[in-house]
């Protein structure tokens, strides 16, 4: 999250969707940057900023938000192409994408999909990428990444309208 900030000073009057947050943490911490509002969606909530609902359907209304960030959440989708058009379709022309998902696993059970690293998940959202702001990938356990798994991460603009391949 903080890697918003090297961009410059982020819109704090803008919107942000955090998806599959499950509890608060990730939206206190878009509040304490200086964010106003801010929503997550999951499968489960465990707080009142976190509402019931599918990333592969979500409800909001066309180019709701400014920022969207989607942590350790799309490697669970069963239609990844689904869940990037929904992205998209929420996301205002020039918002902020970050993502980071788990790569160099087996996918099994409710983990379905490997990316492979940041090129996988440009991939992804390649015909709606104006500008890659971010990029890193970390192994397990290293520094800047707690976790028992590799991770990629990347920060990018959308550019939504007429799709560049």
């Amino acid at each position: 999250m903080d890697r918003l900030y090297e961009m410059g000073k982020p819109n704090v009057d803008g919107t942000v969707l955090c998806i599959g947050p499950r509890d608060t943490y990730e939206i206190e911490s878009f509040k304490r940057m200086g964010f106003r509002k801010v929503q997550g969606i999951d499968l489960l909530s465990q707080g009142p900023d976190v509402l019931i609902m599918d990333m592969h359907r979500m409800t909001f209304p066309d180019d709701s938000f400014d920022v969207v960030y989607a942590s350790h959440s799309l490697e669970h989708s069963y239609d990844p192409a689904r869940v990037v058009g929904e992205i998209i379709r929420v996301a205002k022309s020039g918002a902020i994408l970050a993502v980071e998902v788990p790569i160099k696993f087996t996918p099994r059970g409710a983990d379905r999909f490997d990316y492979g690293g940041v090129d996988g998940v440009h991939k992804l959202f390649a015909a709606h990428i104006d500008r890659v702001v971010w990029t890193d990938e970390q192994p397990p356990g290293s520094p800047m990444n707690g976790s028992g798994t590799a991770v990629a991460r990347t920060i990018f603009s959308i550019r939504k309208g007429v799709a560049r391949g």
